[in-house]
């Protein structure tokens, strides 16, 4: 976290030099057309959706991302469609179903006929970043194809050597994401912006950071979701403190959960319990609006892609199969004044690991 507060002065000296550069005229310039929102989507490998507190944990794990929730949509039950990292964010950027995008294990190819939502957004005038937690989304290890329409894809990963540190080779901490994350927008202050935060924290193995570590001894992976919290946390704190909050469009999801032997499993993959499929999804829109919603109806995470393309005013292409979560949103303020529970929406999900 104290690199974060670092980036703050950089941030700082671009807003500036960003002002410096507007000439002053006497004349009243005409009223700008009002660019779509910037959006920023933060995805938290292996989170359990039984571990937000703003979803009903009492391990006080979450305190950030509760504060974010009362400003958010809270859709409280939304699924992944594979219990896998790779497939699942596949679902999530393309608002395809896995036995149509044939992403359904680690390594398999994202088309380029797909949909793919940083693509879309990219061809309709957003700069796209991404930065990536681990080498199991990286195109040249693990994800080919996910690097389509990003202007900076930041992952390379390599293969780790014996004694080697596993964070300088196959994974970062979320606080190394955030800080890559950070120094781009530092030099890139153009609008509108799409960024794509990877956090593979509460992967195992589970191996928290001091405070946390410590803390969290008995129980490593609530260390990793606290750990992972508050990098959460100190990173919206430098978007408030430079306008980037207020206006932008925040979406945070899991990929999947996992199981500590519930059913017999331990970790994620092989079974489509709650453990492994039940996942956090928050949608933070522009100005707080619909803040402290919570919708109740089944979700799906490849609705995801069609609720954000939605939000900056695009149309979904036709061959993204699932659909935008507004209406859903919209529903369930007509059923907060009584106008009646929209029908129970299917959602999908499989595993071929």
């Amino acid at each position: 976290m104290r690199l974060l507060r670092r980036l703050l002065p950089v941030l700082i000296l671009a807003q500036f030099a960003l002002a410096a550069a507007v000439p002053k005229t006497a004349k009243k310039a005409p009223a700008a057309r009002a660019l779509p929102p910037n959006i920023i989507l933060i995805t938290l490998d292996t989170t359990r959706a039984d571990r937000m507190g703003f979803l009903g944990s009492e391990r006080g794990l979450t305190p950030n991302l509760d504060i974010l929730a009362k400003q958010s949509v809270v859709f409280t039950r939304a699924y992944a469609q594979v219990p896998l990292t790779t497939p699942s964010h596949a679902a999530l950027l393309t608002g395809t179903y896995p036995q149509f995008s044939h992403v359904e294990d680690l390594g398999a190819l994202l088309s380029a006929d797909l949909p793919y939502l940083p693509d879309l957004l990219h061809h309709h005038g957003y700069h796209t970043a991404a930065f990536i937690g681990a080498y199991i989304l990286d195109p040249a290890a693990a994800a080919p194809g996910f690097q389509r329409g990003f202007d900076v894809y930041d992952a390379n990963f390599h293969q780790r050597k014996p004694g080697e540190d596993r964070y300088k080779s196959v994974e970062r901490r979320a606080e190394d994401v955030a800080n890559r994350a950070l120094g781009w927008l530092s030099r890139h202050q153009q609008r509108p912006f799409f960024i794509w935060l990877h956090f593979y924290d509460a992967h195992d193995p589970y191996d928290p950071p001091e405070p946390f570590k410590t803390h969290y001894a008995s129980f490593p992976y609530d260390g990793e979701i606290a750990y992972t919290d508050s990098i959460v946390g100190s990173l919206v704190e430098v978007l408030r403190k430079h306008g980037l909050y207020q206006d932008s469009v925040i979406a945070i999801a899991a990929d999947h959960g996992e199981a500590f032997g519930e059913h017999g499993e331990e970790r994620h993959g092989m079974f489509l319990y709650d453990e492994t499929i039940h996942v956090p999804l928050l949608l933070k829109l522009p100005a707080g609006r619909l803040g402290g919603k919570r919708v109740e109806e089944r979700v799906a995470l490849a609705e995801v892609a069609p609720t954000l393309l939605e939000a900056a005013g695009i149309a979904a292409p036709a061959a993204m199969q699932a659909q935008s979560l507004f209406p859903l949103i919209d529903a369930a303020k007509s059923t907060a004044v009584g106008q009646g529970t929209p029908p129970e929406r299917p959602v999908y999900s499989e595993t071929n690991y």
